[in-house]
């Protein structure tokens, strides 16, 4: 039976984290391993996980941000399969097993992708319909143009730790969108994504971790740096023939990150994106209302955006 290790980053979740762990070591299926890596939390949380010594595998490190903590339990792994669970998540009982189920049935380089499902602070299901890929029904590999197109949860992958160790984990330098920038790369590796309706993760929805709250110009100053990154490495590598399609989704996720920056208020940053997304796919990067859309082609989308914004705040 194939060793799987459920790594847990945590930081600062004193109130979460013992479900977190509870859910791993409640698996069905029996050959795991609990790495949890406390990210130099400020409150009680390393206590909270010390009480679980002896049933898991613990280390603490210097604050570093999720992705660094990630790859620290990469390194500590032992298992053919990784499983990441985000210190405020819920593991579902079957979904190891069904997960490594699914993986017998397909390749060494396949990487099992589940659905996932929303809850609250108190464990509630909420009817929120978020990380699972839109548009795409399970029972298929995942192809490049919806990975380029959305980001999704790393908790629900299952990962070969091979995998993991080729493309030397994590983007520690990443904010936000670690996952969707790991995934691009293990993709170019050769490793292919198979989309499964296995329940993989209950993701915790709460307020201490609204990503709008963490948004700032240094969170789109390193995507444009990722996304100049994965244009380069796509258009490099033999393993990828970039199509029509593939080129439009990844410009139009840039396009749409613009667009948040923009109504942040983060105008060169803003301005760098969208120059980024037209250099991409030209006129097929734009997104939104059709009037938008015409007007981008004959003016500055960033003055597009505010007089947008302030036409939204004069009808109210």
């Amino acid at each position: 039976m194939s060793v799987v290790s459920i790594v847990i980053p945590c930081y600062n979740r004193q109130w979460l984290v013992k479900r977190a762990i509870e859910s791993a070591l409640a698996q069905r299926y029996s050959s795991i391993e609990v790495i949890v890596v406390d990210d130099g939390s400020t409150d009680a949380s390393w206590s909270h996980i010390c009480g679980y010594r002896d049933t898991i595998r613990a280390a603490r490190i210097e604050n570093g941000g999720a992705s660094r903590a990630r790859n620290h339990g990469i390194r500590l792994c032992q298992g053919k399969y990784v499983k990441f669970l985000d210190s405020d998540d819920v593991l579902p009982a079957n979904a190891v097993q069904e997960m490594v189920n699914d993986a017998k049935r397909h390749t060494e380089t396949t990487i099992i992708v589940g659905q996932a499902t929303c809850i609250d602070t108190e464990g509630r299901t909420l009817p929120i319909k978020r990380y699972n890929y839109r548009g795409l029904e399970p029972g298929r590999e995942i192809p490049l143009a919806t990975l380029l197109g959305q980001s999704t949860s790393v908790s629900m992958p299952l990962f070969p730790r091979i995998g993991l160790q080729a493309v030397n984990g994590f983007r520690e330098g990443l904010i936000i969108y670690e996952d969707y920038d790991l995934m691009v790369r293990l993709y170019v590796a050769g490793y292919r994504p198979y989309y499964t309706s296995t329940l993989a993760a209950a993701i915790c929805v709460h307020d201490a971790d609204r990503v709008s709250t963490r948004l700032r110009p240094v969170a789109f100053q390193t995507l444009s740096l990722m996304y100049r990154d994965i244009w380069q490495l796509l258009n490099s590598t033999t393993n990828v023939r970039l199509t029509s399609d593939e080129t439009t989704a990844l410009a139009r996720l840039i396009w749409v990150m613009a667009r948040d920056a923009c109504r942040l208020r983060f105008k060169s940053e803003a301005r760098t994106l969208f120059d980024q997304a037209f250099a991409i796919a030209g006129s097929r990067a734009f997104v939104g209302h059709p009037i938008l859309r015409a007007m981008y082609r004959f003016l500055n989308p960033v003055i597009v955006e505010e007089w947008s914004m302030e036409l939204k705040a004069l009808i109210g």
